[in-house]
């Protein structure tokens, strides 16, 4: 009877008050209301007004509180939220634990945290202030500006891996035996794609001959073919080497832009009656 009674009262808008008694059905509050007694397989329907101290079971037969809007002015515990949390803001990233999702950050993100092994940060648009990485494996990585001190180099004597910015490769030669009047191929290497300046340094080494010029070149032509000689440039010319010395030559920092892998050649050229022999050293560092 008092169930009957009570729900008369709320339809007709008479005040709830409060009872030790579990309340039943359907329970609409428009006003500051305080229910201290247990709502029982039904719901709360909050169209205006403050819930104070409101405590919520979920068990087998879940209770639901469906509010149009509310404020809750202190702490508020779940064991699982679901919904939109796109109004959500100022959340402490020490209390974000789990996986994130794939997905996009949008601009002015902070992340203080540390990404692990394996995790993926994108960003589509907007700035990475700051970035601190042991390092990044990627297939472009777009910088618009690079504060030289903040480059740090290697702290121990091994070596760029190949394709890597500083990526240097080497041949040297020995007593290579000239050809008069043509170019003959002392040493070469072989550079694959990208920008890199190459030094070449020949040495005419005395033999007992006593020629009477010698020419060196670092080119990407084999042999006497000549079209890329530039002289002062990737071609030097010199006095050959005496009984009292050797003569070299080196060409340093020549720049070569490769669109795919090239060789390079290191090449001496002699004349005179008799000719002496050929030394010397090609070498390429990989600059971007």
């Amino acid at each position: 009877m008092k169930k009957v009674l009570f729900g008369l009262a709320l339809l007709l808008g008479l005040t709830a008050k409060a009872t030790s008694a579990p309340l039943y059905g359907y329970v609409q509050v428009t006003t500051t209301t305080a229910l201290t007694p247990t709502l029982q397989n039904g719901t709360i329907n909050v169209a205006s007004g403050t819930i104070k101290n409101l405590k919520v079971t979920f068990g087998v037969n879940a209770s639901t509180v469906a509010a149009s809007s509310a404020t809750i002015t202190n702490t508020m515990t779940a064991g699982t939220f679901s919904g939109s949390g796109a109004s959500l803001t100022n959340i402490p990233g020490a209390n974000i634990t789990g996986t994130i999702a794939a997905g996009q950050l949008s601009n002015a993100i902070l992340l203080q945290s540390v990404l692990q092994n394996g995790a993926t940060f994108y960003v589509s648009s907007g700035t990475v202030s700051n970035l601190n990485a042991t390092s990044l494996n990627s297939t472009t990585i777009a910088v618009t500006t690079i504060t030289p001190t903040g480059i740090v180099g290697t702290t121990t004597n091994n070596n760029a891996n190949a394709g890597d910015y500083g990526e240097f490769i080497s041949s040297t030669v020995a007593n290579v035996v000239l050809s008069g009047g043509v170019f003959v191929n002392i040493a070469s290497i072989s550079l694959s794609a990208g920008d890199w300046n190459v030094t070449g340094q020949a040495i005419d080494v005395y033999n007992g001959n006593s020629a009477s010029t010698w020419s060196m070149a670092v080119s990407v032509n084999s042999g006497n073919t000549t079209s890329d000689h530039v002289l002062g440039d990737n071609v030097l010319t010199g006095l050959p080497a005496s009984s009292s010395t050797n003569s070299s030559l080196t060409v340093a920092n020549y720049r070569l832009s490769l669109s795919g892998t090239t060789t390079v050649y290191l090449k001496i050229s002699e004349t005179g009656a008799t000719l002496n022999n050929g030394t010397g050293r090609i070498s390429a560092r990989r600059v971007r």
